[in-house]
């Protein structure tokens, strides 16, 4: 005698919101299949009580009503079978599936609890976020990362997308050797491969195109569950930017910066009643300045200049650093401090742009504070005189 057969081909694991049918196949030589029906239950194991009835799942196995028929019946080798799921199925639970297969000549199949299929419903997307890039503009991106999140199954992968051109930036798309007309997506890969848990930190494992300065790009990603849901997708639109800013100091001027030995007198022009270091900045990117900072060395101390509390007694030429004042973005700025009068000093400047590049080189002026008033006397002649031709 052959027992006809079925099996579950889908889901075998999990199944979403957007999967509403359970898919299979059946079998049976001579006679054929000519019925297969489906039982479904509430819990993993199958108990008592947990079995859909055609009302609710509160039936047991076998009770009217809880074996259902299929939706859709195709013959072939072997044959397949449909059956749309009624009942609303509840997020993060696991179910349980039966067969029992009827062949032409009257055999009955009927598959044991320990035969079941079972699987997770989830219907929660999971979500995804990008660490890099993460600013308007960048000065370099060899790796494109980020994180993705799952709370009721696993991360299963996640595609990364990068475009260029055009109003939306997506005229041309990176295939991972050039730049296509239409969509194309390539996989990352997790950081602590494979993609096997429900929060994952992942990176693009596909070559990056070189970057242009000036060109804006797009840099889109999305995830995948154990359960076929997929997160919304996330974007990032920066302007890359590898252009160096300058700086420059105006104030005092130094005609040989950097000759401490026989540096030039200044009064230097005073801002709020205090010494000031003024000077200039540009960009040769499109970020553009967004900081400046100053260090200023005592020569005759050697010793830097602590801007926390206005004494020069800093020995580390690295912590000196502090931050100048703009008033109009960065065209111009400023600096005030303490500085005593007959004294040689040596004054740094960097400036930053909003990609942070850098200035090439630094920005001196070595001088000679001066802010003695000078005095004089007339001699001749005497107060009170006569004096005649």
């Amino acid at each position: 005698m052959q027992v006809p057969t079925a099996t579950v081909t889908f889901p075998t694991s999990f199944m979403n919101g957007s999967q509403t049918t359970i898919n299979g196949t059946a079998e049976d030589n001579p006679s054929g299949i000519t019925l297969v029906e489906i039982a479904i239950s509430s819990d993993s194991g199958g108990v008592a009580g947990s079995w859909y009835n055609g009302v609710s799942f509160s039936g047991n196995l076998g009770d009217p009503g809880t074996y259902m028929s299929t939706t859709t019946y195709t013959g072939g080798s072997p044959d397949s079978w449909t059956h749309d799921i009624a009942p609303a199925l509840t997020q993060g639970n696991v179910y349980s599936i039966v067969l029992r297969t009827t062949d032409g000549a009257g055999n009955v199949r009927t598959q044991t609890l320990d035969e079941r299929e079972t699987f997770k419903y989830d219907e929660v997307k999971p979500t995804v976020s990008l660490a890099d890039p993460d600013a308007d503009y960048e000065r370099a991106l060899d790796v494109i990362s980020g994180g993705s999140s799952d709370g009721a199954t696993f991360v299963t992968g996640v595609e990364v997308s990068v475009s260029t051109g055009g109003g939306a930036f997506e005229d041309f798309f990176w295939n991972g050797s050039g730049w296509q007309v239409g969509s194309y997506w390539f996989a990352a890969s997790a950081k602590n491969a494979p993609f096997d848990s429900g929060s994952e930190e992942w990176q693009s494992t596909n070559s990056t195109p070189t970057w242009v300065t000036g060109i804006t790009y797009k840099v889109k990603v999305k995830s995948t569950d154990q359960a076929g849901n997929e997160s919304d997708v996330v974007s990032s639109t920066f302007t890359f930017d590898l252009g160096v800013p300058t700086v420059s100091i105006h104030d005092p001027n130094d005609p040989a910066p950097g000759d401490d030995v026989n540096p030039r007198i200044s009064t230097m022009t005073l801002v709020n009643g205090r010494p000031a270091v003024r000077g200039a900045t540009g960009d040769n990117g499109p970020a553009g300045v967004n900081l400046v900072e100053v260090r200023v060395r005592s020569v005759d101390l050697v010793k830097w200049y602590n801007n926390g509390n206005g004494l020069f007694d800093l020995d580390d030429g690295d912590t000196a650093w502090f931050n100048a004042v703009t008033t109009d973005s960065w065209a111009n700025w400023y600096s005030t401090m303490t500085l005593g009068t007959d004294a040689r000093y040596r004054v740094n400047a960097r400036s930053y742009d909003t990609a942070g590049n850098m200035s090439v080189g630094l920005a001196t002026s070595s001088f000679v504070m001066d802010q003695d008033v000078p005095e004089s006397d007339v001699q001749f002649p005497g107060e009170g005189s006569y004096v005649r031709d």
